[in-house]
Protein backbone atom coordinates (compact mmCIF):
# COMPACT_ATOMS: atom_id res chain seq x y z
CA UNK A 1 0.00 0.00 0.00
CA UNK A 2 0.74 3.76 -0.99
CA UNK A 3 1.91 6.04 2.25
CA UNK A 4 0.35 8.78 0.86
CA UNK A 5 -3.14 9.68 0.40
CA UNK A 6 -3.02 8.81 -3.37
CA UNK A 7 -3.01 5.09 -4.50
CA UNK A 8 -0.20 4.09 -6.83
CA UNK A 9 -0.57 2.93 -10.33
CA UNK A 10 -0.20 -0.56 -9.38
CA UNK A 11 -2.51 -0.32 -6.67
CA UNK A 12 -5.82 1.67 -9.27
CA UNK A 13 -5.17 -0.75 -11.66
CA UNK A 14 -6.27 -3.39 -9.04
CA UNK A 15 -8.56 -1.33 -8.14
CA UNK A 16 -10.08 -1.07 -11.83
CA UNK A 17 -9.82 -4.36 -12.25
CA UNK A 18 -12.24 -5.25 -9.01
CA UNK A 19 -14.80 -2.95 -10.28
CA UNK A 20 -14.65 -4.49 -13.74
CA UNK A 21 -14.80 -7.91 -12.02
CA UNK A 22 -18.10 -6.35 -9.68
CA UNK A 23 -19.97 -4.85 -12.66
CA UNK A 24 -19.46 -8.46 -15.49
CA UNK A 25 -20.87 -10.22 -12.29
CA UNK A 26 -23.64 -7.85 -11.91
CA UNK A 27 -24.41 -8.17 -15.14
CA UNK A 28 -23.89 -12.12 -15.22
CA UNK A 29 -26.40 -11.96 -12.33
CA UNK A 30 -28.86 -9.90 -14.12
CA UNK A 31 -28.92 -12.10 -17.19
CA UNK A 32 -29.84 -15.11 -15.12
CA UNK A 33 -32.42 -13.46 -12.94
CA UNK A 34 -33.84 -12.36 -16.68
CA UNK A 35 -33.69 -15.96 -17.68
CA UNK A 36 -35.49 -17.46 -14.85
CA UNK A 37 -38.19 -14.85 -15.26
CA UNK A 38 -38.61 -15.92 -18.96
CA UNK A 39 -38.41 -19.65 -18.28
CA UNK A 40 -40.93 -19.20 -15.11
CA UNK A 41 -43.59 -16.94 -17.47
CA UNK A 42 -43.41 -19.00 -20.45
CA UNK A 43 -44.12 -22.26 -18.57
CA UNK A 44 -47.41 -20.38 -17.01
CA UNK A 45 -48.49 -19.34 -19.68
CA UNK A 46 -48.55 -22.45 -21.64
CA UNK A 47 -50.44 -23.62 -18.23
CA UNK A 48 -52.96 -21.23 -19.32
CA UNK A 49 -55.92 -22.47 -21.66
CA UNK A 50 -56.56 -20.93 -25.63
CA UNK A 51 -60.07 -19.35 -24.09
CA UNK A 52 -57.52 -17.54 -20.82
CA UNK A 53 -54.87 -16.51 -23.56
CA UNK A 54 -57.49 -14.52 -26.19
CA UNK A 55 -58.95 -13.10 -22.84
CA UNK A 56 -55.82 -11.73 -21.87
CA UNK A 57 -55.20 -11.07 -25.62
CA UNK A 58 -52.15 -13.42 -26.59
CA UNK A 59 -52.29 -16.58 -28.52
CA UNK A 60 -50.90 -19.74 -27.67
CA UNK A 61 -48.28 -19.21 -30.53
CA UNK A 62 -46.94 -15.85 -29.21
CA UNK A 63 -46.13 -17.13 -25.43
CA UNK A 64 -42.33 -17.15 -26.69
CA UNK A 65 -42.08 -13.25 -27.67
CA UNK A 66 -44.03 -12.37 -24.73
CA UNK A 67 -42.26 -14.21 -22.33
CA UNK A 68 -39.01 -12.83 -23.86
CA UNK A 69 -40.55 -9.05 -23.64
CA UNK A 70 -41.80 -9.35 -20.28
CA UNK A 71 -38.12 -10.53 -19.16
CA UNK A 72 -36.26 -7.71 -20.81
CA UNK A 73 -38.84 -5.37 -18.74
CA UNK A 74 -38.15 -6.63 -15.49
CA UNK A 75 -34.33 -6.89 -16.08
CA UNK A 76 -34.18 -3.52 -17.51
CA UNK A 77 -32.88 -0.72 -15.73
CA UNK A 78 -35.11 1.71 -15.17
CA UNK A 79 -35.20 4.63 -17.27
CA UNK A 80 -33.61 8.18 -15.58
CA UNK A 81 -35.95 10.52 -15.61
CA UNK A 82 -35.74 13.60 -18.33
CA UNK A 83 -37.21 16.38 -16.86
CA UNK A 84 -37.35 17.49 -12.86
CA UNK A 85 -41.05 17.64 -11.70
CA UNK A 86 -41.43 20.64 -9.40
CA UNK A 87 -44.01 19.18 -6.39
CA UNK A 88 -47.48 20.26 -5.94
CA UNK A 89 -47.94 22.98 -3.14
CA UNK A 90 -49.54 22.04 -0.21
CA UNK A 91 -52.38 24.01 1.01
CA UNK A 92 -51.79 25.44 4.35
CA UNK A 93 -53.83 24.21 7.42
CA UNK A 94 -57.43 26.31 8.17
CA UNK A 95 -56.92 28.39 10.84
CA UNK A 96 -58.63 28.12 14.01
CA UNK A 97 -60.40 31.71 15.21
CA UNK A 98 -62.26 32.39 18.41
CA UNK A 99 -65.24 34.46 18.14
CA UNK A 100 -66.12 36.99 20.83
CA UNK A 101 -69.51 35.91 20.98
CA UNK A 102 -69.95 32.80 23.08
CA UNK A 103 -65.77 31.70 23.12
CA UNK A 104 -66.69 28.61 20.09
CA UNK A 105 -63.82 27.98 17.77
CA UNK A 106 -64.73 28.34 14.24
CA UNK A 107 -62.53 27.40 11.22
CA UNK A 108 -62.05 29.77 8.07
CA UNK A 109 -59.92 28.90 5.29
CA UNK A 110 -56.36 30.45 5.82
CA UNK A 111 -55.67 33.70 3.57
Amino acid sequence: MSTGSHPTTDERAHLERGEALGRWLHRLFEHLAAWRAERKTRAELHRLSDQVLRDIGIERGQIDDVARAMARAVAAPPARPTAVIAPLPVPSAPEVATTADDDAQTLRPAA
